[in-house]
This record gives structure tokens, sequence and C-alpha cells, in this order.
């Protein structure tokens, strides 16, 4: 049986792991970031090092995009040397980046001229979890165009949930990344609280893991700390993520009429979202 190949556009955190995954379950993979020490440690695992989206993406029957935001979607896909330039017909294109669900819509209708789908899969769980396969994937796109992607989102994930048409798996992705991130804000508040006030950090966690404020946020608060030590972009770099998302979550309640005074009072706060102290 022919091998089918995968192109993987970003091999930072999230699509070193992704990428990896796809291998290991047995596809030929085509990888390209930027940066080409990123590129080499691919090649090293049998990855073919592409030197450019086009690259990565001829031959290619499924196409990964793990870039950082909107902009970047656009220009590995549609830019100067994009993958859409050499995707062939009947190709699926996966974007695992958060971003609007209005650039997955309109991408996608541009390679739909192409006859090649689109759907978006944004992720939840963290480097760690690309690294190990179990991520939990947001997923929109049509019925035809999840399945001929099913094998590989099986390959880097534990939980997958196909949430409706094109964008859905974004707009499920910002809901949940806005509920955390305000959570967030509440339990470093909470926490900041306890400890002007003479309470170990510690023992507050634990009368929070056994009370009502206990929470996702609560029961990984040292995890997620140890993640902004040791992040490639550090803390700042975190919770200028979190910042993004949350903008484009307030957009998404603009447009439909949703008031968010929440997620606007955490956008204002999101500098001490990722502290590594305390």
């Amino acid at each position: 049986m022919q091998t089918i190949r995968v192109g993987c556009l970003g091999l930072g955190n999230m699509g070193s792991g992704i990428a990896e995954n796809i291998l290991r379950a047995g596809f030929e993979v085509a990888a390209f970031d930027i940066r080409p020490e990123a590129r080499n440690r691919l090649s090293q695992l049998g990855a073919k090092a592409a030197q450019s989206p086009a690259e990565a993406a001829r031959d290619a029957a499924l196409l990964t995009v793990t870039v950082l935001n909107d902009e970047q979607v656009r220009h590995v896909l549609l830019g100067d040397d994009g993958a859409a330039s050499a995707l062939a017909p009947g190709a699926v294109v996966i974007v695992h980046s958060t971003v609007s669900p209005q650039t997955c819509e309109q991408i996608a209708a541009v390679l739909a001229e192409r006859d090649v789908h689109l759907i978006d899969a944004p992720i939840s769980g963290g480097a760690s979890a690309a690294g190990d396969g179990t991520l939990t994937l947001m997923i929109g796109g049509t019925d035809e165009a999840v399945a001929a992607a099913t094998p590989v989102l099986e390959a880097i994930s534990r939980e997958r949930f196909h949430v409706g048409p094109v964008g859905a798996g974004q707009i499920a992705k910002l809901v949940n990344n806005l509920m955390g991130i305000v959570n967030r804000v509440a339990v470093g508040e909470g926490l900041a609280l306890a400890r002007a006030a003479g309470l170990r950090e510690e023992a507050m966690l634990g009368v929070l893991r056994a009370s009502s404020g206990n929470s996702w946020q609560v029961e990984h608060w040292r995890d997620m700390q140890a993640v902004a030590r040791d992040s490639t972009t550090g803390a700042e770099g975190m919770a200028q993520m979190a910042k993004k998302d949350l903008a484009l979550a307030y957009r998404l309640g603009d447009e439909l009429g949703v008031a968010m005074p929440m997620a606007a009072e955490a956008y204002k706060n999101t500098a001490a979202l990722f502290s590594a102290t305390g």
C-alpha cells in the first residue's frame, strides 16, 4: 500500500510534536519551518526538510498548519511560494493554529477554487500533549474532509470533537480559551491575595482543590508556572498568545452582539497571566 504523504508547516512548540507523531504513525512527512534548525531536527527523525511551504505541500494528500496567527496562516498558504500553489486537487489542509473563524472561511473559499479542502482543528493540551499525541482537537469542516483527515488527526490526539462547518472549530477553541484565561486571572489574583495575607500558596491551592474554587487552572497551576519558565517563548510570549486569543474572542462577541466585560478586563491583565513567580 502506498504511503500517504503529509506536509507539515510550522515546527514550534506544538508543530514539532504534531509532525513527530505523524511520522511515528507511518506517514511520509515533508516539514517546513522558517528556522533551519527546526527543519533539520525533523529531518534527523526521518522527515524531508522542505525549503518552502510549496515544497512541503507538493504531492501531499494532507497538510497541517501550526503557525502563530492569522497573518502567518495566510502567508504559508496563499503567499509567495505558499502551499496552495502546489497542493493537488482533493488535498485537505488542516489548520491547527488558533485564528479567527473568518480567516478559515476565507481561505477555505480560495482553496475550494482549486478543489482543495480545508478543516480547522485548533488544539488544546500544550506542548507535552503535542509530544505524546494526546491533544484535544476542536474541528470544523465538511464530513468528507474530516473523514479524509481522520488518520492524521487520530495520530496526534486523544479526543476529537467535530463541532460544525469550517470555522466552528475556531469558535469552540476561542470559547475554551476565553474561559480558561479569565479563570487564570481570577486564580492569580486570589493566590496573590492569600500570599499578601500571610497564607502559604501551596496550602491555599490545597484548599481550592477541595472546595468550590477548584478549576482546571487550580489543578494545573504549578504545571503552567513550569511551562512559563521552560517555554521557548517565556512567560511574556505566552501572555501575548493569550492576549491574541482574547482579542479574537472579544471581536467575535462584538460581531455577534454578545457582551463580554470579563474578557475585556482579562485582556488588560495579560501581562501577569503567565508570571513564573509565586
